[in-house]
Order: C-alpha cells, then sequence, then structure tokens
C-alpha cells in the first residue's frame, strides 16, 4: 500500500508515545515541517514497508533521542541488504554468459545472409545486445558496453581471477552510488544532469518513473 502523510503523522505520533523525549517540537509548523521531510524521504517505500522498518528502529533502540529518520532508514536498507544478490552472485551471473557470448562474438564477421536477409552477424550482434540488456542493472553499469562483456567471455583464467577481484571491490560501490541516485527527488536529480552537462563530465541521471 502506498505511504500516505497521514501515515507519516501516524508514524511520528508513535515514535512520540514509545520515546516522550523523541523529539523538541515547539509549535504545530515543527511537526509539520518534519512530517514533509520524513514523507520526502520514505515516500518511496510501500507503507508496510515503513511501519515494519519503524517498529524494528524502536526494538532495537535503547535511547529516546535519536535521529529517527536516520533509524528508519537504516532498518530499510537492512530489509533490502538481505534480499539483494551478493556480489558473489552477481560475478556468477555475468560469467554463466560468456560461453553464448563467446560463441555470438564469433560470428560477427560471418556474412552470409540467411532467407530472412539477415546476415549471422547481425544476429549475433542483435543476440549479444539481447543478453547485455538482460544483466542485472548493476552488472551492467559495471560491465557498460557489449564489446567489455565480449572481452571478458574470451579472457583467460588469470585475467578473469584478476578481473573478478576488480568486480568484487566496485559492486558495493555502485549499489550505493544506484542507491543514492534513485532516492534523490526529480528535482535534484535533474539539477545534477544539468550540471553535469555543462562541465561536461558524468552521466546524465536517469528520470524517476
Amino acid at each position: 500500500m502506498e505511504l500516505t502523510k497521514k501515515d507519516i503523522d501516524s508514524i511520528i505520533g508513535i515514535i512520540s508515545s514509545q520515546c516522550p523525549d523523541a523529539f523538541n517540537f515547539k509549535s504545530a509548523k515543527d511537526i509539520e515541517l518534519l512530517a514533509e521531510l520524513w514523507y520526502n524521504a520514505l515516500c518511496e517505500y510501500p507503507k508496510e514497508v515503513v511501519f515494519n522498518a519503524t517498529a524494528n528502529a524502536l526494538k532495537n533502540s535503547e535511547y529516546q533521542k535519536r535521529n529517527w529518520l536516520g533509524a528508519i532508514n537504516l532498518e530499510i536498507e537492512e530489509m533490502k541488504s538481505s534480499m539483494e544478490k551478493s556480489a558473489s552472485d552477481l560475478w556468477a551471473e555475468l560469467t554463466a554468459t560468456f560461453y553464448e557470448v563467446d560463441d555470438c562474438a564469433k560470428s560477427l564477421f560471418c556474412t552470409f545472409r540467411d532467407e530472412d536477409g539477415l546476415t549471422q552477424a547481425d544476429k549475433a550482434e542483435i543476440r549479444l545486445r539481447e543478453i547485455y540488456s538482460s544483466l542485472n542493472p548493476l552488472i551492467k553499469s559495471y560491465v557498460r558496453r557489449v564489446s567489455k562483456l565480449i572481452r571478458l567471455a574470451r579472457a583467460d583464467s588469470t585475467e578473469l581471477s584478476v578481473e573478478k577481484g576488480r568486480f568484487m571491490k566496485a559492486i558495493p560501490l555502485i549499489r550505493e552510488r544506484e542507491n543514492t541516485i534513485r532516492q534523490m527527488p526529480q528535482e535534484v536529480r535533474l539539477f545534477f544532469s544539468d550540471l553535469n552537462k555543462q562541465i561536461g563530465g558524468g552521466k546524465e541521471l536517469p528520470r524517476l518513473k
């Protein structure tokens, strides 16, 4: 169920009831501003996730005065992490494509045209793009292009051992970057995307769906 601002009011009320010293409100406006901040920070998550994270944060805290929004977000991140594929799982997913990628790459220079009008090279190129597109987004952020996927598929065991070490170190950083981008409000994403264009660096940040 979609999280609402009323749900945020309820969550703040629950924390206040459980921990009377949690907040230092001086006026109703303070409560309103805090609720708006919390809603903007948490609205991407379903209501059930946020309430469960709130319960866990209350259960796991010994202190009334703490950054409760941060505590809730930390619980959400832990829930997400428990469901995410590990770097080892992602590496296995990547290497599982290598046989077919290498096989397709061998046909990239075959100019024999089939009855459908496509050459074997055309079909190999189409299939390589399909394989790349089907990869986990984190893997695609690491590989970045089909040509690198082919290079990895053709690497020997020594080269792959080195590449695996790079991959294992890079995935947590890529995951953190992608999470940061995803949590940005649309206006912030567009600001930094435009800034990147102006200075001629970085990549365009994806729009929120």
